[in-house]
């Protein structure tokens, strides 16, 4: 008797600390899974545009602008980010602002933008995923 009075008291705990878990859990901010999710979605139209060699100007450029204001909200996605993680996003966003300020408009300077911002995002992501 005393032993299936443990178990359920046991299973009780249990399912309040689960419960307890899941609320806490989706209590997160999706404010990082949004801003890479953004950022890769622009980056990927840009290595489209290459692919297809459609590289235009204004399409290139509206792209080029989103990923880099879309870099200034790494900081705050990332609250507490080690200075390594910092570094790789300031990085990062030189990157950016020198390929709007080239504003690239052939294929040859968005392919060399591109992967210089690929790069600067798989250094990252090499070290924290």
């Amino acid at each position: 008797m005393r032993t299936a009075w443990l178990i359920g008291l046991g299973l009780v705990i249990g399912i309040l600390g689960s419960v307890s878990g899941i609320t806490i859990w989706r209590q997160r901010t999706p404010l990082p899974v949004a801003v890479m999710t953004v950022m890769q979605h622009h980056l990927s139209q840009l290595q489209d545009a290459l692919k297809q060699n459609r590289c235009h100007a204004a399409d290139s450029a509206r792209h080029l602008q989103r990923l880099s204001q879309t870099a200034t909200d790494i900081d705050a996605a990332f609250p507490g980010a080690d200075g390594d993680f910092l570094t790789h996003a300031t990085d990062l966003r030189e990157k950016l602002n020198r390929a709007v300020t080239s504003a690239a408009v052939d294929c040859a300077t968005l392919s060399q933008a591109s992967q210089s911002i690929g790069q600067a995002c798989d250094a990252c992501h090499q070290q924290y995923r």
